[in-house]
């Protein structure tokens, strides 16, 4: 294991060594998408937040607000989609190719792994934090403080892990449909007359501000189709909580990507960030940085 004393992110560059093939790599598709994080969460951050400032904008001069309320709900489901997709890709590395992994997955598979990864061992594992057991061959004097540094490190990412998977359900059903092209009818159309028609009787009108998702099923032998719908909370208060979360999901996905990008190019199988040594005992820090050097 070899501690990373530079920012997450410094000094990547687009040639990197052999490793790239290494088991614990996920192939050279997968690196090359992880080594463009940096530009990747600028501009996820930059797309909320104008999207944020322009729903605010709208509201205060009363304007309709379901446009940019719906852009709004699904940048940001995109951003916390792109985190999942991260982690899919991270998890199946040494098991099939990283990259297909995150591009093929299906919506049911996020929700699955948003699920899967708050349990600490299993967030581990998929992002390779080191237990006891993968660092039982490194000297004795060793041991304890690295053990120590990724202890914190599986606190500080259980947490954040469990804020992006609440948020995820807030947004699902406007990144879903915003993706699919599936027909969204604001809260107003749905509930004022002439009304929606059926799909408006007995759809419960529970927030200030929100879309009915409409999906249909098809069975083509018995001609035959079945439409689902629910609403997806728009108001600005989910879309406010939402955002923090989201934000978060960004810096959470950057440091993912750079972390694997770092372990790639130092042919490292386990790295820990430098702000987390910082926060060991001094003594711990001295061991760490002598067998660094």
């Amino acid at each position: 294991m070899e501690p990373n004393h530079e920012p997450q992110g410094a000094g990547i560059r687009l040639t990197i060594p052999g490793a790239i093939e290494a088991p614990f790599a996920g192939g050279p598709r997968f690196v090359a998408y992880c080594m463009t994080a940096d530009a990747r969460a600028r501009h996820r951050r930059n797309s909320i937040k104008r999207a944020g400032n322009a729903l605010r904008r709208a509201d205060k001069a009363e304007r309709d607000p379901y446009p940019v309320a719906l852009f709004y709900a699904q940048r940001m489901g995109v951003a916390l989609e792109d985190l999942g997709r991260l982690a899919i890709g991270l998890e199946a590395i040494g098991q099939r190719d990283a990259f297909d992994a995150f591009r093929l997955a299906s919506l049911d598979d996020i929700d699955a792994v948003f699920d899967r990864l708050r349990n600490e061992a299993t967030l581990r594992r998929a992002f390779r934090v080191a237990t006891a057991g993968d660092i039982a061959d490194l000297p004795n004097d060793l041991q304890p403080p690295l053990l120590a540094a990724s202890d914190v490190l599986a606190g500080q990412w259980c947490r954040q892990w469990r804020s992006c998977a609440a948020g995820w359900p807030l947004l699902r059903r406007i990144a879903k449909g915003a993706r699919h092209g599936t027909p969204l009818l604001s809260r107003e159309l749905v509930v004022d007359p002439p009304g929606a028609g059926a799909l408006g009787k007995g759809t419960p009108d529970r927030f200030d501000r929100w879309v009915l998702v409409t999906t249909t099923d098809e069975d083509r032998a018995e001609r035959h189709i079945t439409t689902q719908w629910v609403e997806a909370d728009l108001s600005s208060d989910m879309l406010e909580r939402a955002e923090e979360a989201v934000l978060d999901g960004i810096e959470f996905a950057n440091g993912l990507a750079n972390a694997h990008v770092h372990r790639v190019q130092t042919s490292s199988k386990w790295a820990v960030p430098s702000n987390v040594i910082r926060t060991l005992p001094s003594d711990q820090r001295r061991t760490i940085r002598e067998h660094a050097l």
